[in-house]
């Protein structure tokens, strides 16, 4: 009687060498593969000039089944920018500063075995991708995918500010510092907002945020209701003008956020409509285009993509597969 040996499938594995070493990862993922019944593992490193977009296209093109991400949020954005659409789903060890989209899937923060574990054994859900066109003073234009988030202004040059030694040593906390020096030397600017093609806002503000999904870094909720797999983005134009302003949007993100998780919490922040803040626009659409005065710094996710004069985005509805746990 002969045996047909049945075809294995591979996953690969990108991950920063900066933030993990493969070594602490070699043991944990070829015994859950071997377990699983995958065959040998791809092993694919990013570089200060490449995220992990180029590691996984590689990877796809050599007919992995899974990709497995070892980083922080920008590695998850590029090896996502990959994998959109291509019936591939991605795993999430996360052992970055933020974490942001493993936060707001529920994910496991802690623990290298648990997270590879959930990639083996878990199942895949779809959820959302943002796609950003970035314009540039010379009418040039980059297309990319963002997971989290797309802003315009104050948020990017946050990112500029923040000192990457501090956010190795620190965590989320360093962007705090960051924020502090940002925010005294940053200027408003004029936006013009398109959401699903009809014209809205005109704001001067000092950010302007498209989000795919609510939560920071630190468990801070920025757009409650906004979902991961909801089919729509959220655009938030923040305005402060004054001191108090900026209390008035701290105490909603700090304060009534955190209240709003239970429900007699929620009952005092409907008392209080504080969510009608003069300083914050919010509208929801599948697609948001927004046009600004000037050259303005542009972020997707935390990383930062040069200045922008238009950043025009859309939902890709379901477009990702992601591992989660089977019990989720």
């Amino acid at each position: 009687m002969i045996r047909v040996r049945r075809h294995r499938p591979r996953a690969a594995v990108v991950f920063n060498p900066a933030k993990i070493d493969r070594s602490r990862l070699n043991r944990v993922v070829e015994r859950e593969a071997e377990r699983a019944g995958w065959g040998s593992t791809i092993w694919l490193e990013t570089d200060p000039d490449d995220a992990g977009l180029a590691a996984a296209r590689r990877a796809l093109d050599e007919g992995a089944r899974m990709l497995v991400v070892a980083g922080g949020d920008g590695t998850v954005r590029a090896v996502a920018e990959a994998a959109a659409d291509s019936g591939v789903p991605i795993a999430l060890v996360p052992v970055g500063t933020g974490n942001v989209l493993a936060r707001n899937l529920h994910l496991p923060l802690s623990g290298v075995e648990t997270a590879v574990r959930i990639a083996f054994t878990g199942r895949s859900r779809p959820i959302d991708v943002g796609q950003a066109r970035i314009r540039r003073a010379d009418g040039a234009d980059e297309t990319r995918v963002f997971m989290v988030m797309a802003g315009l202004g104050l948020d990017a040059a946050i990112m500029v500010s923040t000192n990457s030694r501090f956010k190795r040593l620190f965590g989320w906390v360093a962007y705090v510092t960051g924020a502090l020096r940002a925010v005294n030397r940053f200027q408003r600017f004029r936006a013009a907002i398109t959401v699903d093609g009809e014209a809205g806002a005109r704001t001067r503000s000092h950010t302007v945020m498209v989000c795919n999904c609510g939560q920071l870094p630190g468990g801070l909720l920025l757009v409650p209701d906004a979902r991961v797999d909801d089919g729509g983005l959220d655009m938030l134009a923040i305005s402060p003008r004054r001191a108090i302003d900026w209390l008035g949007l701290w105490h909603r993100i700090m304060v009534e956020h955190r209240l709003s998780r239970s429900r007699a919490g929620q009952r005092l922040v409907e008392l209080g409509g504080t969510r009608r803040l003069a300083t914050l626009s919010h509208a929801t659409g599948a697609s948001v285009d927004v046009r600004v005065e000037r050259p303005v710094a542009c972020e997707l996710d935390g990383d930062v993509f040069g200045e922008a004069v238009a950043l025009r985005t859309r939902v890709l509805p379901g477009a990702l597969l992601v591992r989660m746990p089977q019990e989720a």
